[in-house]
């Protein structure tokens, strides 16, 4: 069952203001009465037994009731024995269906756990993606619908402005770049699979790709030709049954829970979410807000006017130096580390600053080592277990064929980041390094 109450958890997170419906409240996209509001108070209690160690089923009348607040992860959405991790977040997708493996390239096969050869993926994204005269779909479908030459790109090819029109003569909305946008974040709502540990994609370029390096005699072929291939990470796989990694039983970890609930904003492990959070001091004491954390504004500084957006990887550093006590340097936005916490996001204080405390191993018994933020001498998370979740999803630097070094709009080489020092570059590809 979908835990009701999810609903108001976001709106909470999210800083919504609620205000009292009246018979003349037109002010309002959002409006709640008393009875609501004391409805979202009884759902916060629940979460707050239940975070003080009481089970959800001795507090609710029965299992099949949609009350209290979503767990981060997604665990207890369903409260039927045997159930209590449907929806949850690191748990293998089920297969419906016997999983295949292909063959690859060059004698490689994905039904390894090894490097594999395979030109196809950017076949397929030249075929969807690539406009320019070198690509016969673009040409075919420039010269079908009126479509114009208007010049080289940073490739040197000709580009080719085609007409957005739908395929049913115009008669419906066409599409456009939102529903990728869209349908990529509403994809990330469903599942996402980790990279790493399973071998690399090398992909090959042909020699009509855009990217293709001829070298300095511009002529493909020859002996001066740039590498001319792609690498990406493979999917993080698990073992099956067999306990043996890389065979036909093995299976795929979803590193979100699968509702349609807007995660991919808050997180799916308390970890991330504590790092998503906005915070302030209150009598010297650091509090959530009731806010998600906002990206910079133009004076690039926290908490002011300008603030805006969704937040960004170098507004979760700074919030985490200077509230938390915690330095967080590029490899922690790649693998986030263990912070204590309960099931709904709220971290525990330590009991010396009353700031979040980061948790550097786990005994047998599952007693935590913690070290607590400290705001006069922050302490670097590289010490933390890791959580196996990222802020960085879909980065792979490492694909650039050329092997040039990313650049931002100063030209300064966005290097990974070090303990201490203000975010430069804000994405980190594991794989390259940067």
């Amino acid at each position: 069952m979908f835990r009701f109450a999810a609903l108001f958890a976001a709106i909470l997170v999210a800083g919504i203001t609620p205000q009292i419906a009246t018979a003349q409240s037109l002010n309002s996209d959002l409006a709640f009465d008393m009875e609501d509001l004391d409805f979202i108070l009884k759902q916060i209690k629940i979460a707050e037994r239940h975070a003080a160690g009481e089970k959800l089923t001795d507090i609710l009348p029965n299992a099949n009731l949609p009350w209290g607040l979503r767990t981060v992860d997604g665990s207890f959405n369903n409260l039927l024995p045997g159930q209590q991790g449907f929806g949850a977040a690191d748990l293998e997708i089920p297969a419906l269906v016997e999983r295949s493996f292909p063959d690859a390239q060059n004698g490689t096969s994905y039904n390894s756990a090894t490097d594999v050869v395979d030109s196809t993926p950017r076949l397929i994204s030249n075929l969807i993606v690539n406009q320019s005269v070198a690509n016969p779909a673009a040409v075919d479908a420039a010269n079908a619908e009126g479509g114009v030459d208007v010049g080289p790109d940073i490739t040197g090819k000709d580009q080719l402005f085609i007409p957005n029109t739908a395929p049913d003569v115009g008669r419906t909305a066409p599409f456009n770049t939102f529903m990728t946008f869209f349908g990529q974040f509403f994809d990330h709502g469903l599942g996402l699979i980790n990279k790493g540990g399973n071998g690399l994609v090398t992909i090959p370029l042909q020699p009509d790709d855009p990217l293709f390096d001829a070298g300095p005699d511009g002529i493909p072929g020859n002996a001066d030709d740039g590498p001319n291939i792609m690498l990406m990470p493979r999917a993080t796989r698990t073992p099956g049954p067999d306990g043996i990694l890389g065979t036909q039983d093995d299976g795929f970890t979803n590193a979100t829970t699968p509702h349609v609930d807007q995660q991919q904003t808050y997180g799916s492990h308390t970890s991330a979410h504590i790092l998503l959070r906005h915070y302030e001091i209150r009598d010297g004491r650091v509090q959530a807000s009731g806010r998600l954390l906002n990206g910079f504004g133009n004076d690039r500084k926290l908490d002011t006017p300008d603030d805006g957006g969704m937040a960004t990887w170098d507004t979760a550093q700074a919030q985490a130096r200077l509230k938390l006590g915690i330095d967080l340097d590029d490899f922690d936005g790649a693998n986030i580390p263990m912070i204590l916490s309960d099931p709904y996001g709220k971290f525990i204080p330590g009991p010396a600053r009353g700031l979040p405390q980061l948790v550097t191993a786990i005994a047998p018994d599952g007693t935590p080592t913690l070290v607590e933020g400290n705001l006069s001498a922050p302490v670097d998370a590289t010490m933390a277990l890791r959580v196996n979740h990222s802020f960085f999803l879909d980065v792979a630097h490492s694909a650039a064929p050329h092997g040039l070094p990313d650049v931002d709009v100063t030209g300064i080489d966005l290097e990974p980041d070090v303990p201490g020092i203000q975010a430069i570059n804000p994405r980190i590809d594991d794989l390259s390094g940067r």
